[in-house]
């Protein structure tokens, strides 16, 4: 069997580890990623292969680089594929303009198109979005919504195909328990200090203001938690200004660390894991995937009643859930974990097991080759 998979995300070699796991399952590859991509946090990324990757790999120059939805390759033709494939797999939106592209090659090749989607609120796109929604819709054979509410918004716009729900996946050479000791000390933080942690965008949506309002909290209430911030984003002056109300020391800004290991050891070193997303009008979480990195850390999550967080954390057994924008609800929360280290150790290990059973990349692979060997079959 042999599949196209294209998509912006391959760009970086972590990414490609899943494309290395579906090869493993005896699916012949070739990889379609831009030859460099703007990322919003980090700058400009040349593509870089992975070293066990054996992929034909075609790389080109986009237009919009950066954009998610409105970058293309320049120049793309069926031709620059010297293998005809079986089908065509875009880890991409549906209305977005490089699937619309794809699509085209497809038709061309007289293959099928399967897509990725992780949009989990019913929007309307002004042209030219809505007409290429609507011809990805007509032709694809298949869907891969990252989570149930993607696929409900899916049928709600009118997409009669094929869904099969395939969340995120994990490198498991990152998911496992790390020791904490120096990576403790190179931070600042005592061995037995209580860690209060969250990473990501420091944005409104992903609510790091709340986590440390509940630290806050938490010392007026007399208890004495560290918080370690990992990220960076347009809050972090306010973040930081603050986060200084905190006692000395208290408050810890590493900046961004890279995926893979240095993120599994950063999620590793906290004793909780707090991911405040907050809806807005445009977005709710769609999945969250460090919620699932954070557990394949043992680290248990405490995760606010956002899109998919609540879902994917009473899935996994692996945190508690709060009300979102409920700082004292989490701020209790989190104390219910500081003074009963035996629960969090449970949490962390129940959320641990299963992601490393049900959300590493070798699993993704499965369900995604499995999908892939049925619509070819017929």
């Amino acid at each position: 069997m042999r599949v196209l998979f294209a998509g912006h995300a391959l760009a970086v070699p972590l990414n490609q580890v899943l494309c290395c796991e579906i090869e493993r399952r005896g699916v012949e590859l070739t990889v379609l990623a831009p030859a460099e991509w703007e990322a919003s946090v980090g700058g400009a990324t040349p593509f870089a292969r992975h070293a066990e990757l054996q992929a034909e790999t075609v790389l080109r120059p986009v237009r919009f680089d950066g954009k998610m939805q409105l970058h293309y390759y320049r120049g793309l033709t069926p031709g620059d594929f010297p293998t005809r494939p079986d089908l065509i797999f875009v880890d991409e939106e549906a209305y977005g303009l490089s699937t619309y592209q794809l699509l085209r090659i497809a038709r061309a090749l007289d293959v099928p198109l399967i897509f990725r989607t992780n949009q989990n609120l019913l929007k309307r796109y002004p042209p030219p979005f809505c007409w290429t929604e609507r011809a990805v819709y007509g032709y694809a054979v298949a869907a891969l919504p990252c989570a149930e509410a993607c696929g409900e918004v899916l049928r709600a716009k009118g997409y009669r195909g094929r869904l099969e729900v395939v969340g995120f996946g994990l490198d498991p050479s990152v998911s496992r328990e790390w020791p904490t000791e120096e990576l403790r000390a190179r931070l600042g933080i005592p061995p037995e200090a209580f860690v209060v942690g969250f990473m990501g965008r420091f944005t409104e949506s992903k609510g790091p203001l709340d986590v440390i309002e509940a630290c806050l909290e938490l010392h007026r209430r007399g208890a004495d938690p560290y918080l370690l911030t990992v990220g960076a984003g347009g809050q972090e002056e306010a973040l930081r200004a603050r986060a200084a109300s905190l006692p000395a020391g208290r408050a810890v800004f590493p900046g961004i660390v890279p995926h893979g290991r240095p993120a599994a050891e950063h999620l590793g070193c906290m004793d909780a894991c707090v991911v405040p997303s907050r809806t807005t009008p445009s977005w709710k979480e769609q999945f969250g995937r460090v919620i699932i990195e954070a557990m394949a850390a043992g680290t248990p999550v405490i995760g606010s009643d956002s899109g998919n967080v609540p879902v994917l954390v009473r899935e996994t057994g692996g945190g508690c859930v709060f009300p979102e924008g409920d700082v004292q609800a989490l701020a209790t929360t989190i104390e219910t974990l500081m003074n009963d280290r035996e629960l969090a150790r449970r949490l962390g290990a129940a959320g641990r097991d299963f992601v490393n059973r049900e959300y590493t990349f070798g699993r993704l692979a499965e369900r995604m080759v499995d999908v892939f060997a049925d619509v070819v079959a017929r």
